[in-house]
């Protein structure tokens, strides 16, 4: 069977290679000129040093994904740093470290809440209440986390921990997303194995792992890789896909194919897919919203070494990154986590001097940049970071079949779990095991 995936992001990348090990022959066709779709990075023209398009943190319990990686012999590429614990620094510029205890689940996260110094006494212990209820109670899907949480939390936790939990993992506040995946971030994320989950990250550009490490692996497992091309049209016939159409003109048979690509990018099918608009129903796809993430980098030849991450609670930047840590190179920047501000608000704010307010805020937490001089610095969004789904969807299960028999949907828009690289992986095989069903 030849196999077309029409997507080169982590969904399709997962779904070809599991096509591939089970004797398929495999075709990638990405519109970009690279893989990984947002698992990617830039190259900076004033320093000559790669930046990501935003920081990504992988968590330990991540297990196709980590599967994914280990099969593809690229592992040693992430680290999972033990002791598990995430830096803070308040107001007061202290480091201040939530510890994630050694102990069985979910203990490990509930001693850690208990003597987290950065909050009262009282706030702890609706900290703790509060991811009890989440990991024990069934809660109506439909109901928002800021709704939900409304009645257990107080300014205090929120704007310390619920807050940046949410952003971190959910790229987006807490009135955008379902209570569900809120839950499912606490149960799948922190406390799930025997110790829960650690906060990873890769050791080197994201450019660098899913372009051209995994381009070389896919391509060595005889997975052919187009790029650079994008997808106009299918062909179908007797309710099957028979190949896809691109903007060049060329047309390229199949037996069957995956669609890996957000729900934002499947208008392509609309003038080739007689049934588009039952999709187009079942799916909401006029409904969906790209979520945007904004990231500012920072270069200086001399300045202090931090954690590879730190969260700061109440500050317009919610985390910074410090890629001198995590790629081991002291040329590489430090990254400023904006969130969603969006790119024309900063800019609009130039003149305000909006990303000047942003770094003296920054050095007032951390007094060891009060003398670093920054030499050039890199502003960046990613304007369809993650999908937000529309809450008619909230805690409904999308289904990855279509209206044609031989053609399945993947991506991190359709799991169970948050739209994180975990859902994506585990969405792509899900769709080649479908196609697979099928030969």
């Amino acid at each position: 069977m030849h196999i077309l995936i029409i997507g080169g992001g982590i969904a399709g990348i997962s779904a070809a290679w599991r096509l591939r090990n089970s004797g398929c022959d495999v075709t990638i066709i990405e519109a970009r000129s690279f893989l990984g779709g947002r698992l990617c990075s830039y190259a900076d023209r004033a320093t000559g040093t790669p930046f990501d398009n935003g920081p990504h943190l992988f968590l330990s319990s991540y297990r196709a994904t980590r599967a994914l990686l280990k099969d593809m012999g690229i592992a040693e590429s992430f680290t999972f740093p033990w002791l598990n614990s995430i830096p803070f620094r308040d107001s007061s510029s202290k480091k201040i470290r939530l510890h994630f205890r050694p102990m069985p689940a979910p203990w490990n996260l509930a001693a850690g809440l208990l003597t987290f110094p950065l909050l009262s006494g009282e706030a702890r212990r609706r900290t703790v209440l509060t991811a009890h209820k989440l990991l024990s109670e069934a809660i109506n899907p439909s109901l928002s986390a800021e709704k939900w949480l409304d009645s257990f939390w107080q300014n205090e936790e929120r704007r310390i921990f619920w807050d940046p939990l949410i952003h971190a993992t959910l790229n987006t506040s807490a009135r955008n997303v379902s209570i569900r995946d809120l839950q499912t971030v606490i149960k799948e994320g922190f406390c799930k194995g025997l110790l829960g989950g650690r906060l990873g990250y890769a050791q080197e550009p994201l450019g660098t792992v899913f372009n051209t490490e995994v381009g070389i692996t896919l391509e060595d497992a005889g997975i052919k890789v187009i790029t650079n091309a994008k997808v106009t049209g299918i062909t179908t016939l007797n309710n099957r896909i028979t190949g896809v159409i691109l903007k060049d003109g060329q047309h390229l048979e199949c037996n069957a194919a995956v669609i890996a690509v957000p729900p934002w990018s499947l208008g392509f099918l609309q003038t080739s897919l007689p049934s588009y608009n039952t999709l187009k129903s079942e799916y909401k796809l006029d409904k969906w919203q790209p979520n945007p993430i904004s990231s500012l980098y920072l270069w200086s030849d001399k300045r202090p070494i931090f954690d590879a991450f730190t969260c700061l609670p109440g500050q317009t930047a919610e985390w910074l990154f410090d890629f001198a840590r995590i790629w081991g190179n002291r040329q590489a920047p430090i990254c400023l986590l904006l969130g969603n501000i969006p790119e024309d608000h900063l800019k609009l704010d130039e003149k305000n001097n909006q990303i000047e307010r942003i770094i003296a805020e920054c050095t007032r937490l951390f007094p060891e940049l009060k003398t670093v001089r920054w030499k050039h610095r890199q502003f960046i969004t990613e304007n369809r970071a993650t999908p937000l789904r529309p809450s008619e969807l909230w805690g409904k299960a999308l289904p990855q079949t279509t209206p044609l028999n031989n053609m399945f949907l993947a991506g991190d828009w359709l799991n169970h779990l948050p739209p994180t690289v975990e859902a994506a992986v585990r969405s792509g095989e899900r769709a080649a095991g479908g196609v697979l069903k099928k030969k």
